[in-house]
C-alpha cells in the first residue's frame, strides 16, 4: 500500500511538472509537424530514446495482457513510468527547457513529454483508472481527441519510432551517470561541487558515443569537466574509481579522503551487517520458525490435487 501510494504521488508530481511547462505548447501544431514520423523531426538522443521506450513498453504490455500475465504487465509499466519517464526523461528535459539556447528545440521537448505521458496514462488506465482519467483529462490534446480516456485506443506500437541505436547509446550514458553518482555518494562529494571525471573507454565506438553526449553526462552527474579517453597515465592525487560495464570511471577529488571519517562509515556499515546476521541466525535457530518455513515450502511444491483436498 505504501509503495502504491508513492507511485501514485510520483505520477501526480510528474504530470504537474509537465503541465507547468506546456502553457505555450500547441498540440495541433506538434501533431502536424510529426505526422510523417520521427525522420521528419531532428530529435535529440533523449527524445529518440523515450519515444522508442514508449513503443517497447506498449508492445510488451499488449503481449503480457494478451497472455493474461497481468502482474508482469503492471510491473513493466511501473518501471517504465518511475524509471524511464520520471527519473530520467523528465530530469533530462528540465535543464533543456530552462536553457535559452534550446528555445528552438522547446516544442520538441514539450511534445515528447506530452506524448510519453499520454501513452503512459492510457497504458496504465486498466490498473489505475481514476488517477489516469483525472490526469489524462488535463493533458493538452489535438482537436477531435476523445473526451475520456476510457474511449481512446489502447496504445499500439509504432515501428517507425523504435530505435535500437538510441536505446543502446542512452543505456551507456545512464550506466556512466549512475556510477558517477554512486562514487559521489560514497565519497560524500557535495552537490554544489563540480568535480572532474575521466572515463577510460574500452573501444572507439563507445568513446564516440560518450564524446557525442558528454553534455548529458556533465549535466546529469553535475560535473565541472569530463575527459573521455581510450587509455592514459595513472592520475596523481586522490581519486575514486568505479566501473560502468567495461568503462572505467575515475572521479578526481578536490581534497584527500578523510581516513577517520571513512573508517567510521565502514565500521557503521559493518555493525549493521553484523546485527542483520545475528538477527537472521537467531530466527534460523528457532525450531518453530524452521518448521513454519518447511511447511510453506511443502505447500508450494505439493501436487495441486492434494492441496485442493486440504481444509
Amino acid at each position: 500500500m505504501e509503495d502504491a501510494r508513492r507511485f501514485a504521488n510520483k505520477i501526480w508530481n510528474a504530470t504537474r511538472f509537465v503541465l507547468m511547462n506546456l502553457t505555450d505548447y500547441n498540440a495541433d501544431q506538434f501533431a502536424d509537424r510529426t505526422a510523417e514520423g520521427p525522420d521528419s523531426v531532428e530529435y535529440d538522443l533523449p527524445e529518440r530514446w523515450i519515444l522508442s521506450r514508449v513503443q517497447r513498453t506498449s508492445e510488451e504490455t499488449n503481449r503480457a495482457l494478451e497472455d493474461f500475465r497481468i502482474a508482469e504487465a503492471a510491473q513493466g509499466l511501473y518501471h517504465f513510468i518511475w524509471n524511464d519517464i520520471c527519473d530520467w526523461y523528465i530530469e533530462l528535459a528540465k535543464a533543456r527547457l530552462q536553457d535559452p539556447s534550446k528555445a528552438a528545440e522547446r516544442w520538441k521537448i514539450q511534445g515528447t513529454l506530452a506524448t510519453a505521458l499520454d501513452a503512459a496514462m492510457r497504458l496504465l488506465h486498466p490498473f489505475m483508472p481514476f488517477l489516469t482519467e483525472e490526469l489524462w483529462q488535463q493533458l493538452p490534446k489535438p482537436q477531435g481527441a476523445p473526451q475520456s480516456i476510457m474511449i481512446t485506443l489502447y496504445p499500439i506500437p509504432d515501428p517507425r519510432y523504435v530505435d535500437d541505436a538510441s536505446e543502446a547509446s542512452m543505456a551507456l550514458v545512464q550506466k556512466v551517470v549512475t556510477t558517477i553518482r554512486m562514487l559521489r555518494t560514497e565519497k560524500s562529494v557535495p552537490s554544489i561541487q563540480r568535480p572532474r571525471v575521466i572515463l577510460n573507454v574500452a573501444d572507439d565506438y563507445k568513446k564516440t558515443i560518450l564524446d557525442g553526449y558528454r553534455h548529458l553526462v556533465l549535466e546529469q552527474a553535475k560535473l565541472g569537466d569530463l575527459v573521455v579517453r581510450r587509455t592514459g597515465e595513472a592520475l596523481q592525487g586522490t581519486v575514486a574509481t568505479g566501473l560502468a560495464g567495461d568503462v572505467e570511471v575515475i572521479l578526481q577529488l578536490e581534497a584527500p579522503a578523510d581516513s577517520a571519517a571513512e573508517r567510521s562509515k565502514l565500521e557503521k556499515d559493518r555493525a549493521k551487517l553484523d546485527k542483520d546476521r545475528d538477527h537472521l541466525a537467531k530466527k534460523l535457530a528457532n525450531p518453530q520458525f524452521s518448521n513454519v518455513r518447511l511447511r510453506l515450502c511443502w505447500r508450494r511444491t505439493e501436487p495441486a490435487w492434494l492441496r485442493s483436498k486440504r481444509p
